[in-house]
Parts: C-alpha cells; structure tokens; sequence
C-alpha cells in the first residue's frame, strides 16, 4: 500500500498533526470550520506522496511556478486555521500535490457553506479574476455526453463571475436536466464536484429557475430510482417556497420521497431556514413519524430532524407522545448529538483512528492524529447526517482516505450490527476499498442479510468492475421483499449498466421493470475520466 519514499511508524513521534478541536464541541451545531480545513491542507501537504513538499519553502516555490501566491507567513495562518482558505489556494494545493482537479475546492466549498455560511459570500465572486469557465465548451460537452466534475466546477465559478448569463432557453434546460441526472448517477468526488457546482447554479439569478425545474421533474418522475442526492439541493435555498415544498414532500405517498424530504428538512431546521409559521406543522409531522417508533436501521433521518428541533417545539411534540422509548431516544440523542453512548462512540473511534493512522504511508513520525479521531468519530456515530457527511468527506480527500476505506471495510464485519450499518452508510463517501467491495457483495444473492441493501449501494457507487456472476446474484433478489434492497439492487446493477437490466426491463413484476427501464435510459454510472484516487492511479 505504500508509495515510494514512504515509511509507517507506528510510534508516531514528531511533527504535530493536531489542530484539536474541544471535545465538548461534539455537542455543539456549530463547528470551527477554518481548523478542519487547515487539518485538510496539512495533512495533504505532510502526507502527500512527495516528500519534498513536507518542505515549507519547497512547497511555496512551487506553488509560485503554478501562479499562485503564497508566502512563509501566509502558509502559517493558512495551515494553522488562522486565515480563511480562498479557492485559488485551494486550487494551487491541488495542483502542486497532483490532486484531482477540485478535490479541495468541493469539499472546502460544501463544509463553508453547510456549517459557516458568513464565509461562503466572500469567497464566491472572484472579481479580481477572470472566469475559466467557457459556456460554449461545457454545452458542446453536455451534447456530447462528456462533461466532467472539473468542467462543472469551473463552468459554476464562471456563472458567479457575471451577474447576468444569457442562453437560449433550449440550451438552459440542457445544461440543466443533464447537471442533475449526472448529480444522480455519480458518487465520490465526481458526486461532490457536480453538487457544489448545482448549488452555484441553483442559486444564481439566471439559472436558478431552470436547475429548479429540472430538479422537480426529476423527483417528481414516480419510476425515479434515485431521489435523494438530487432533492438534497433543496437544503441549499434559504427562501420559504423550498421550505414548504420539503414539509408536504414529507406526507408524500413515495416512502424514498418521505425519507429524503425528512434528511433535507433536519438540514434546513438546523440552518434556521424553517419560520416559526411553518412549525406546526413540521411538529405534526414529525409527531406522526415518532408514534411508529424510532427504527435505527432506517429511521435516523427522523431521528436527526427531533434532534434539531427547536427546544419549545420538541416540548410540544413530546408532550403527545406516547411511546416512551422514543421520547427517551430522541431525548438522550438531544443531549449526547451521538447515535451510541458517548463511552463507547470514544473507544471505537479510537480504535479506529489509530488503525487508520498506522497504515497510512508517512515520510516521517508523527504525533497522534486527534483531528483525524474526531473525524471518524463523527463520521461513524453523529447525529446529524450532515456532520457524519462531510467529516466523511474530508477524511476521503485527505491522505488518510485509502486507509479509512480499508479500516471502515473492516468494521462493517463488526459484532454489533448497528456499527456494522454505519460502517456501510461511511463507506459510501470514501474511496473504494481494498479488498473490492465487490468480494462482499458475492454473498448477497445467496443469503439473507439486514446489510444487503448498504452492500449493493456501495457495489454501485465503486467503480469496480461488476463481474456477471455478482450482477445475476443480485438480479436474483429481485424482486425484493424489502423496498430499499429492490431499490440497492437496480441501483447496483444500474450504475454499472449490467446487461441483466434488459431482461429485468420485461420483470412480471411492476416495480422491478419499472425500475430496470428507468435505470435503462440512464445509460449507467457518471464517472469522470479525469479522477486521481488517492492510491495515484487513474480512475478508468
């Protein structure tokens, strides 16, 4: 696993790697964003592949060669949490370690904004620089069927650069419908890049109805086999309209439709989106949810909208509830902000951590790593899925990434089936493991299993090949008895375009040929030809 250059140490004595946070921050909504970015920036630079970059003046000099300005004392803040990051240095990072192009962007990009929104204006209208985006070159791409997360990206920042953008209506519902089926059909960093540039284009003036059409008609398609990726753009409008559309999507007769509108209206409540108007109602629906009890398999996102909750609002709702052991749930969850107790969520993080940390490649010794076992932490046992998402998605653009795959992979076999659960639900924003997930997923087609589902979603996501012997196990399962393992398994063999979809397309079963033949017109899985995991191979 190690490249060249690279030693383990398992004493891991030296250079600091720290950049804690309190610990009772665990508790807290709020987050001290500039130190988890410059733990994302120091750890990519002191653990990257080139040894030589672990050099501060080495590292500013080429830094220069690329165009970007950074002197001694500017690292030092930068690296230290002390300045806010802009995306040109993010971008200069980038290039200088040989990361794929808007790895640090998106993720920095989508961490401001979900937990430091003060911040986020600042950095989005680089006036003082030209765009790199071409419209003309992204829409011939998009007629094509060639874009990439990197032309997205920069196609986003250009949008911002000008107040008003003129396009044929025609070629703005193109741009629009396909930014949101490839949103749909991608994952890792190829999924966070199109998000973050749906987000620039969801909010601009002369975009945003469009991607907000597109958006409707595609969660609103009842064959849709892939909801929530996509409806999870409404947690970025701040104005009422969305607030209102996700509290009567969350009664919607499409339980994906229900479970989604739940994940995205916990985002919206902890950002302060939702009115004092609106309240009641969210408190009857949420009442009607918690009455049939609190499932921790398949009902955190409920779990996570009682959490957020207003204090007066909770104590209205659990005023009429009569199930005690959610009431003591949602109550415990309140306090903690952890799905286990505190005790043992600590143990497993540091056991897991440090896993981690050992097998990561370094050039030299360092210290114990807390930034990274309160990453794993929260990842694994938070709360709120927006935390454990992108305290996920740090971790996999860092270096720790690979090892994080391999350890979480391991912890999916753990002896309590909830930890085993949550291992699977993190491995889906990390890179793929080794061994493949795919050796797994041989299992699923001839045995029961609660995991199955979370399996066959992380068969999908990895862009390893599915082997035909693994693909007719799952097309096997079908149709399920289970909603979300008929979904994971066309979801799987979906994503990898498998030739069983044809023959499911002609199902004698509604639901399951519904789904094949939408999964059909997908053509597949978006994955980007410009992608660099973080082994240092090409993604193919």
């Amino acid at each position: 696993m190690g490249t060249t250059g690279h030693t383990v140490s398992p004493a891991r004595r030296g250079r600091r790697l720290h950049l804690p946070e309190d610990v009772s921050a665990i508790t807290s909504p709020t987050i001290r964003v500039d130190l988890r970015v410059a733990w994302l920036l120091t750890t990519a630079r002191i653990l990257g592949s080139d040894p030589e970059m672990a050099r501060r003046d080495l590292f500013i000099s080429r830094l220069a060669e690329r165009g970007t300005a950074l002197d001694a004392p500017r690292l030092s803040r930068v690296e230290s949490g002390s300045s806010v990051v802009q995306p040109g240095v993010l971008a200069g990072y980038e290039s200088v370690l040989g990361l794929t192009h808007g790895t640090l962007v998106a993720t920095v990009g989508g961490l401001r904004r979900s937990f430091q929104t003060a911040e986020v204006a600042r950095a989005r209208k680089p006036r003082d620089t030209a765009p790199d985006g071409d419209f003309d070159a992204l829409l011939e791409a998009v007629a094509k069927g060639v874009t990439t997360g990197s032309q997205w990206l920069a196609a986003s920042r250009a949008l911002w650069y000008y107040d008003q953008v003129f396009l044929r209506q025609d070629d703005w519902n193109q741009l629009a419908s396909a930014l949101i089926r490839e949103l749909a059909t991608s994952g890792g960093i190829d999924h966070v890049r199109r998000f973050e540039a749906a987000v620039d284009f969801l909010r601009h003036p002369s975009s945003q109805r469009h991607v907000s059409r597109a958006l409707g008609n595609f969660v609103m398609d009842p064959d849709a086999q892939v909801v929530a990726p996509v409806l999870n753009l409404l947690g970025e409008v701040t104005d009422r309209p969305a607030s209102d559309l996700v509290l009567r999507l969350l009664s919607s007769p499409s339980r994906s439709l229900r479970r989604a509108a739940t994940s995205v209206m916990a985002t919206k409540v902890a950002r302060g989106h939702v009115d004092a108007e609106a309240m009641p109602e969210l408190e009857r629906q949420l009442e009607r949810q918690l009455a049939r009890g609190v499932d921790l398999d398949g009902g955190l996102d409920t779990l996570d909208l009682a959490v957020h909750l207003p204090r007066t609002s909770w104590e209205a709702v659990e005023s009429r509830l009569r199930d005690p052991v959610a009431t003591a749930m949602v109550t415990r969850a309140r306090s903690t902000r952890e799905l286990i107790a505190s005790r043992k969520a600590g143990a497993l993080a540091s056991e897991v951590a440090t896993a981690i940390q050992d097998a990561t490649p370094t050039h030299h010794p360092i210290e114990t790593d807390m930034m990274l076992h309160r990453l794993v932490r929260e990842a694994l046992v938070h709360t709120h899925k927006a935390r454990r998402h992108h305290a996920a998605l740090l971790l996999a653009a860092s270096p720790y990434g690979p090892a994080t795959a391999d350890q979480v992979l391991t912890l999916t076999h753990h002896r309590d089936e909830f930890i085993a659960a949550r291992a699977w639900a993190m491995l889906m924003r990390l890179p793929c493991p080794t061994p493949p997930t795919g050796e797994r997923a041989r299992t699923v087609g001839a045995m029961p299993d609660r995991h199955a589902a979370r399996v066959m979603v992380n068969v999908g996501i990895h862009d390893r090949p599915l082997d035909r012997a693994t693909a007719a196990g799952i097309a096997a399962r079908l149709p399920a008895q289970r909603r979300s393992e008929q979904h994971a398994a066309l979801f799987a063999l979906g994503m990898h375009a498998s030739p069983e979809l044809a023959q499911l397309s002609e199902h004698d079963h509604a639901d399951t040929r519904r789904g094949a033949a939408w999964w059909l017109l997908q053509d597949g899985a978006t994955r980007d030809d410009d992608s660099v995991d973080q082994r240092g191979k090409r993604a193919s």
